[in-house]
């Protein structure tokens, strides 16, 4: 059963206010998998990942205010298209409460593909430009 199943059949009034990641174990990760100690680290960022996503779209608000407490500019990358529109509003909300932190950039990438990020920025140019925003002489490496 995918992570998404999982998700929809949680109790919101019996989930935990407040939760705590504790990155322990990668090393020993890494020696059952007889493979180096770097991997192991690597690994434990993709829960971390993991774990920071499905935290916002669960409303598990404490996580955030953690990592945000911390000096943690939290980003999503990739597109919004096909995620719901209460799932955006987290996200918006999410980098909204971490937006004048200065410290590590958690940068959170989901429904994310390079040239689909491209599409998207001149699509939205050309909508900008249509509009009267802006000038084509205006478009350059920084608006994209």
């Amino acid at each position: 059963m995918g992570y998404r199943k999982l998700v929809e059949q949680l109790d919101k009034e019996k989930m935990p206010k407040h939760i705590a990641i504790i990155m322990d174990g990668n090393g020993r990760w890494a020696r059952r998998h007889n493979t180096k100690r770097i991997n192991g680290h690597r690994e434990g960022v993709k829960s971390v990942r993991d774990i920071v996503e499905i935290s916002v779209e669960i409303g598990l608000e404490y996580l955030i205010n953690e990592l945000t407490k911390n000096n943690v500019v939290i980003r999503f990358i990739g597109s919004k298209k096909n995620l719901s529109r209460d799932y955006n509003k987290k996200v918006i909300e999410t980098c909204k409460k971490s937006w004048n932190n200065t410290g590590l950039h958690l940068n959170v990438a989901m429904n994310y593909g390079g040239r689909q990020e491209i599409i998207d920025a001149v699509n939205e140019i050309i909508s900008d430009m249509k509009a009267g925003k802006i000038d084509s002489s205006e478009v350059d490496e920084m608006k994209i």
